[in-house]
């Protein structure tokens, strides 16, 4: 098989920020800003498949890629949003003032185009190893084309280099899997399991909260968040089976481990500091690539009891989520917590349905543990430094005990 492949995408963000200025006085006021961008990507791509012989197989993929981007980010002075009673009196000298530095030009031309190109590709042998069981090795090369981060601020120019520390190079990977797929006991039950190993050049990694020092020593936030660069790789196991117990009964499962570390040597941007340093670095050799949960667990189970073209039911779903790390928190900016608690969530569905799936009458529980472990936690941004010290702190908590009840019906 060959193909062509073709993308013209075309977007465009708007928004509204707010914004405080010249403590202790603290003049508020609004500025709007849009980010256009627009990609093309031309593709031309093959994959063919070999039989071996009756029980091995061949299959190879093999891809050309180019990149076409282009990204602004304009930012245009709103209204005052406050201004203390002793400056209404010269409020339009002030407004002035501060709508002179309007409009940021967030990207400048240089670095608004990119354009570059990559070859990916995939390589999996199979062998069928018994009438039940297949077992198969496979490669990988992936790929993610370099840009910015778009930060339309004018703390970017604070930066050592200015908009060059906010671009990001492009992104590769190697990638091997081995496992097998199987269906046992007459076909009643399946089991597939897999091992992958992945290494990273250039893994992108994501960071918010960076302050970068002005000439006076004052810290300004880097809105938005920074993407940088780093060596990782990430190593996994995964098993995800079913099987019918009875002619009424079904369960399943699945589970995942995943290890994702940054290589030797690594950094981040950060907002720990050498003297003279205006932009911290940090070394993160050997830290958690990002948010997700090192070990995930799901099971589910179902048993039903005919009553004439109808079923009664009764369904359970369990799941396990691993702690994790608290990305939100990384850039050490205000008091989060480092890392994410582990949770047990439990749901239970019980009803009456028709046989044919035509309607179903269920209640249900979810969350029947009623666990309330935080799931989420962000710190205070610029604006909340700025006008209270940085006392406020976003943190979600899972939904509380839900009980229900849901009725549908196929037309």
């Amino acid at each position: 098989m060959i193909g062509v492949f073709y993308l013209d995408q075309d977007t465009e963000t708007s928004f509204t920020s707010n914004s405080v200025v010249a403590p202790p006085l603290n003049i508020g006021f609004s500025s709007v800003g849009a980010i256009p961008v627009t990609r093309d990507e031309l593709a031309f791509f093959t994959f063919n498949e070999f039989h071996l012989s009756d029980r091995t197989t061949l299959e190879a993929g093999l891809r050309w890629t180019e990149y076409d981007s282009y990204r602004a980010a304009d930012v245009f002075y709103g209204v005052l949003n406050y201004l203390p009673a002793s400056l209404v009196p010269i409020a339009d000298i002030v407004e002035g003032g501060i709508a002179a530095a309007f409009p940021i030009e967030g990207i400048s031309d240089q670095y608004k185009n990119t354009k570059e190109d990559a070859i990916t590709g995939s390589l999996t042998l199979r062998y069928d190893w018994t009438e039940n069981t297949t077992v198969y090795a496979a490669y990988n090369r992936g790929y993610r084309p370099s840009g910015i981060s778009i930060n339309p601020t004018p703390a970017v120019a604070l930066l050592p280099n200015g908009e060059a520390d906010v671009l990001h190079d492009e992104e590769s990977s190697n990638a091997l899997e081995v496992g097998f797929k199987g269906r046992y006991l007459d076909g009643r039950a399946a089991l597939n399991g897999a091992f992958y190993y992945q290494m990273f050049d250039g893994y992108f990694g994501f960071v918010r909260g960076i302050q970068v020092l002005d000439d006076a020593g004052n810290p300004n936030a880097i809105s938005g968040g920074l993407i940088y660069n780093g060596d990782a790789n990430i190593w996994g196991i995964e098993l995800e089976g079913q099987i019918l117990l009875g002619d009424r009964w079904s369960a399943g499962g699945a589970l995942a481990y995943a290890k994702g570390e940054w290589d030797s040597g690594a950094q981040a941007p950060c907002n720990d500091r050498a003297p003279g340093e205006v932009l911290g670095f940090c070394d993160i050799g050997g830290e958690s690539l990002g948010g997700e949960p090192e070990l995930s667990v799901s099971l589910q189970s179902e048993y039903f009891i005919p009553a004439g073209s109808n079923e009664w039911y009764l369904r359970g779903l369990y799941k396990y989520t691993d702690e994790r790390d608290n990305t939100d928190a990384s850039a050490g900016l205000g008091i989060t917590r480092g890392t994410l608690d582990d949770y047990h969530m439990v749901n239970v569905y019980a009803g009456l349905r028709h046989g044919g799936r035509q309607w179903d009458i269920g209640l249900w529980v979810k969350n029947l543990l009623d666990s309330d472990e935080v799931i989420y936690e962000q710190g205070p941004d610029a604006y909340d430094i700025t006008t209270t010290g940085g006392s406020y702190t976003q943190t979600n908590i899972l939904a509380e005990r839900v009980l229900g009840l849901t009725v549908s019906y196929n037309f």
